[in-house]
């Protein structure tokens, strides 16, 4: 993963939280301060993602996104896809794309106030939900696929016509580089057999690495037998039948003075024979 720098008027701690992008095959998008908050960030996939909740904003009051981007070069044209990650729209059905002037796509970049510099606006579908016990998906994420690499400049964020962008603290404006951290994960499958259940709860360990200290969100899959705590503890209650159980989880490590704030979604499945 590269490097992704914070120039300021200031340079802002980016919001992190991850977002799945395996849909999408995308060269990085990079990202440098904005002009009003650090709003975004860059996932192991190279895509642009805003987190709604993160930032604190309703997800259904979004409709509408404001991308300042600069390409340095348009010879070769540049776009790629916009799309909502949300509970209720994991399948990106909604899905959009974006380009250059004259490419013909959803939304077509516009000349923006300075050199190499274009504004893409779009549109965010009403498909956001709330979820008061979720905090995964609700995401909106920007895609680089062909042509020119973008870096994203600045982000406004819309509801209706009011800007509801977060606005930068004033312990965000130090000018700073921080490198990225990768976060890798092990031991997240387990197989059980359903005898030994019916005498006691199973527990085992998914092991977590990063640069700085990863922990996980304590979630529980759809049955309630299987459970994950923030240090990546699974327990898997007594009694549970044979079957095949997952839970769709984050591993976040924090940011430090050298790296910057990483999440990773993991998956962690358990079978029961």
């Amino acid at each position: 993963m590269k490097i992704f720098k914070k120039v300021l008027s200031a340079a802002l701690t980016a919001v992190l939280a991850f977002s799945g992008t395996a849909a999408f095959s995308a060269a990085d998008v990079s990202a440098a301060a904005k002009s009003t908050a650090d709003i975004g960030f860059i996932t192991e996939d190279g895509n642009y993602t805003i987190s709604f909740r993160d930032l604190g904003i309703d997800a259904t009051s979004v409709t509408k996104i404001e991308y300042t981007l600069e390409v340095k070069d348009l010879s070769a044209g540049s776009g790629g896809g916009v799309a909502p990650s949300c509970t209720d729209n994991g399948g990106w059905s909604d899905q959009k794309e974006w380009g250059n002037a004259g490419s013909g796509k959803d939304y077509e970049l516009k000349d923006g106030s300075a050199a190499n510099e274009y504004v893409l606006t779009v549109n965010v579908p009403s498909v956001y939900k709330s979820h008061s016990d979720d905090d995964w998906y609700a995401n909106f994420v920007l895609c680089h696929w062909w042509g020119g690499e973008p870096t994203v400049k600045s982000v406004k964020i819309f509801a209706g016509s009011t800007d509801i962008t977060p606005a930068a603290s004033a312990a965000t404006t130090a000018s700073s580089e921080k490198e990225t951290q990768t976060i890798t994960v092990s031991g997240n499958k387990k197989t059980f057999k359903a005898t030994d259940l019916a005498k006691a709860a199973k527990t085992f360990s998914v092991q977590a690495i990063a640069k700085t200290v990863p922990s996980f969100t304590a979630k529980s899959d759809k049955t309630g037998n299987v459970s994950v705590d923030k240090k990546g503890k699974v327990t898997v209650k007594k009694g549970t039948t044979a079957g095949t159980y997952k839970i769709s989880t984050k591993v976040t490590a924090k940011a430090s003075d050298d790296y910057a704030k990483a999440a990773k979604k993991v998956t962690i499945k358990v079978v029961v024979k």
